[in-house]
């Protein structure tokens, strides 16, 4: 996206394209629901969703998460139709794997959901018609790869360049075939190690500690760079208890995403917090991610007994479940822990829906269900406006590189709103 906008980067823009990619994240959810769960279910999901302060941070912010979670609902809404097995799906398998590849682009983990979604979008189809079905998955398969082969021959450009220049002047040489990210096997091994917190941290880079960025001519750099993957897994096998604790350190600091409230004045927990290393802000109490929780499960329990609720709750499930690994694998992010509140408010509009049934008939009635959709849409279109015109000035401290300096990225600042 950067070069499209080009150079130099005009931050207003950027946020103003990314802020449109966020803003189709409500209106997807309640397609992605209306179906099987109800308008009722979805109208409540969407609305979560748009008035969530959570889902508006990184809607707004130069990550990668809210591109992240427009190609994720556009990949569930791609397959939320069982397959026919007709040869018409060629070009729908064709789509949906360079949905998947796309996904993976732009979030290295979002490999493990392009293999998952379309597995289960295939499974029923797989049981009836095995032929059919292996064809469709070899199609998302070819669609993977087309998507991933301009970035694989970049890189293999790139890397070739380098073993030439760089490699051959310290005597090393990287792998050429990278048709995601290199780095992959470093940020293994440094989530995973005596030193790891659950967040992210480059304490085991112990060489060169000046220096801010991975140096591939330092020989401990360039070991992690090249063999992270196995001094991680070795780790893990050596230290199965400290890892069963690192692994729910690095989820109680992703569940801090469910902290989050909504409105831009994040109900109800305020705008007072901290922003970890390289991550978003998480208000400094905390709470609400217990009512998500209890919630979004008695959703869940009520969308299987709909029929055919029980393949939507699966695709649902599946974002959680990569936000979950991923966490467990790598580094806690609240950012990533946002991955899985749209998922988890589409469970929690399905227990709203049911609770709003639970209203008397004649009230409910009385009311009219469009006057009070109308009503809600019209109030947060209010509350939004109206917000614009509050002071959204704020006061962050922390560890900066020198008196009176810049605040350092990589160390956790305060953050509260100015007086």
């Amino acid at each position: 996206m950067q070069s499209l906008l080009g150079e130099p980067l005009r931050h207003g823009l950027l946020r103003g394209a990314l802020g449109i990619a966020g803003a189709l994240v409500a209106p997807l959810v309640y397609r992605l629901l209306r179906d099987r769960a109800g308008r009722d279910a979805a109208l409540a999901a969407g609305l979560l969703c748009a008035f969530s302060f959570g889902l508006d941070v990184i809607a707004t912010a130069a990550t990668s998460e809210g591109l992240f979670l427009l190609l994720l609902l556009c990949l569930l809404l791609a397959v939320r139709e069982e397959p026919s097995g007709s040869r018409s799906g060629v070009a729908r398998g064709l789509g949906v794997g360079i949905l998947g590849g796309l996904l993976a682009l732009t979030r290295s983990e979002g490999i493990l959901l392009a293999i998952l979604i379309p597995v289960v979008w295939v499974a029923p189809l797989l049981r009836r018609r095995p032929r059919p079905a292996l064809r469709r998955l070899a199609f998302v398969a070819a669609g993977i790869a087309l998507a991933l082969a301009p970035w694989t021959i970049r890189n293999a450009v790139r890397m070739s360049d380098w073993n030439e220049t760089a490699g051959r002047r310290i005597g090393a040489e990287l792998p050429t075939f990278i048709p995601i990210t290199a780095y992959g096997p470093l940020n293994f091994a440094l989530a995973n190690n005596d030193l790891a917190t659950g967040g992210f941290q480059r304490a085991l880079l112990s060489s060169g500690r000046d220096r801010p960025v991975l140096e591939l001519a330092d020989p401990q750099h360039r070991h992690y760079f090249l063999h992270g993957t196995r001094e991680g897994i070795e780790w893990i096998r050596s230290n199965p208890g400290a890892f069963a604790r690192l692994a729910a350190a690095k989820l109680g600091i992703a569940s801090r995403s469910l902290d989050l409230g909504w409105t831009p004045w994040n109900l109800p927990h305020g705008r007072a917090g901290t922003r970890l290393p390289v991550d978003v802000f998480a208000p400094a109490s905390g709470g609400l991610r217990w009512f998500h929780l209890v919630a979004a499960a008695a959703g869940a329990a009520l969308l299987l007994r709909r029929p055919k609720g029980g393949r939507l709750a699966l695709l649902l499930f599946l974002p959680i479940l990569g936000a979950l690994v991923s966490t467990i694998l790598f580094f806690g992010y609240v950012r990533l822990g946002l991955l899985a509140v749209p998922f988890l408010f589409a469970f929690e509009g399905v227990a709203l829906a049911a609770l709003a049934r639970r209203i008397p008939e004649r009230i409910r009635s009385a009311l009219g269900r469009r006057a009070v959709a109308g009503g809600l849409i019209a109030a947060a279109l209010l509350v939004l406006l109206w917000a614009g015109t509050q002071n959204r000035d704020y006061i962050a401290s922390g560890t900066s590189d020198r008196p009176g300096g810049t605040l350092i990225r990589d160390a956790p600042i305060e953050i509260r709103p100015a007086e």
